[in-house]
């Protein structure tokens, strides 16, 4: 997360004071998260490699589209990428490695268990069963440091565990109303389909 327009960020190596929101105000939060996270290890922080390798693979695969206003954008043109099937999406995933680092590039917004761990199931979800999307991607990506880039190279909306969708009422903790992830997410298969990707790509395999 990035700071509000209104938060002062010094930069720790230049000592420049940055409010206004640019590039070198981004910079500085950037250097200010390195700085304590190296502070932090101390003498165990990682030595920078001389001579790393870097491998990019990217993947187009094909998400349903379960939403009824992301179905009606499509018919209108207003999302217009081309349909390879009726009421479906084209989008990519990747994966970078630069030496003992990897970067899983995701078309969306990731719910954080699905990269980390902790999906559970929940009273009132539509598809109440074991997590599909495990284990944590992160244990599945090489290298000793791991990094999710979420909205890379598309913005097609929430990711959601499938066990935790909750598209009908009624709702997750006995909400009023819908909850907003649900509803600007392309459906309840689109988590399982993106996490499958990333399984194929590592494997060396098609997706499903």
């Amino acid at each position: 997360m990035t700071t509000t327009p209104e938060t002062t960020v010094v930069d720790p190596y230049d000592g420049q004071a940055y409010r206004e929101p640019s590039h070198d105000k981004a910079r500085a939060v950037a250097r200010r998260l390195g700085h304590a996270i190296f502070t932090a290890l101390g003498a165990d922080a990682p030595r920078p490699e001389t001579d790393p390798r870097l491998s990019i693979v990217a993947r187009t695969i094909q998400l349903p589209v379960d939403n009824t206003l992301f179905k009606l954008a499509l018919s209108a043109g207003t999302v217009d990428r081309g349909q390879p099937r009726v009421n479906h999406l084209r989008t990519e995933v990747g994966m970078i490695a630069i030496g003992d680092a990897s970067i899983a590039l995701v078309p969306g917004e990731l719910y954080p268990e699905i990269a980390n761990g902790g999906i559970a199931p929940l009273d009132g979800a539509d598809f109440p069963a074991d997590p599909v999307e495990a284990p944590p991607l992160r244990e599945l990506m090489p290298g000793r440091v791991t990094f999710i880039f979420g909205l890379a190279n598309d913005a097609i909306g929430y990711i959601i565990p499938r066990s935790e969708w909750d598209g009908r009422a009624p709702w997750l903790d006995n909400a009023a109303t819908r909850p907003y992830g649900e509803m600007v997410s392309l459906g309840p298969d689109t988590a399982p389909l993106l996490y499958d990707a990333y399984e194929a790509m590592l494997e060396g395999r098609s997706p499903r």
